[in-house]
């Protein structure tokens, strides 16, 4: 059943890498099915996924299933927000970057990293202390060590949408270096119409604030 796979979440199964992944798809699933949506909101499955994230580092197949959980559920239709918030107050944030700087060889775990950030840079809650934590940079190393690969391109490229459609984070986003990045992005390889067309929206962005000259 999804309640015993959730449970391979918790401290009973610590050291099982493999179990702990097999409870980070059943919230995958919880997510996506309405069906199931009241046990996401009876349990701490964000602190608990968050928690195996912290627990097995250095894990890929792990890290994966994690950061996709995450990502699937930052953005449930009307509880989005409210997902954000919690993990933002657990240090989502920072868990997200280190397994971006951990990972660099896998472009599986950089995708779905990348998306989940994205998906908290929508929330302002999100977007709150981005800047200092280094997000811009993040997104700007995964654009330059993925030029061959679209899928983390749109979603490195994404994360620098929902940055700089905040006015009070595109300073950040220009002394970060963003513009020259999504100029690379263009001419990437890897790039197709839709790294293109979220390389535009972040120029559109930050030229309607003065930040691209």
């Amino acid at each position: 059943s999804i309640e015993r796979r959730l449970a391979l979440l918790t401290s009973t199964h610590p050291g099982d890498a493999g179990a702990v992944a097999e409870g980070c798809r059943a919230v995958t699933e919880l997510a996506s099915d309405h069906d199931y949506a009241h046990l996401l909101s009876s349990r701490d499955l964000v602190g608990e996924v968050q928690e195996a994230m912290n627990f097995h580092p250095h894990d890929p197949a792990l890290q994966e299933a994690c950061v996709l959980a995450l990502w699937q559920v930052c953005t449930v239709p009307a509880r989005a927000a409210a997902y954000v918030r919690r993990l933002v107050r657990a240090g989502g944030v920072q868990t997200l970057l280190r397994t971006l700087h951990l990972h660099p060889a896998h472009p599986a775990v950089q995708d779905l990293a990348c998306r989940a950030l994205a998906a908290l840079m929508e929330e302002e809650a999100g977007r709150a202390e981005a800047v200092t934590q280094g997000v811009p940079a993040a997104a700007i190393a995964a654009i330059h060590a993925f030029q061959h690969d679209p899928d983390v391109l749109e979603q490195a490229a994404r994360v620098l949408v929902a940055m700089a459609r905040d006015a009070s984070l595109r300073r950040g986003l220009d002394q970060a270096g963003a513009v020259g990045s999504v100029m690379e992005l263009l001419g990437a390889p890897g790039s197709d119409v839709r790294v293109r067309e979220q390389g535009c929206l972040v120029l559109l962005a930050l030229a309607e604030g003065g930040g691209v000259e």
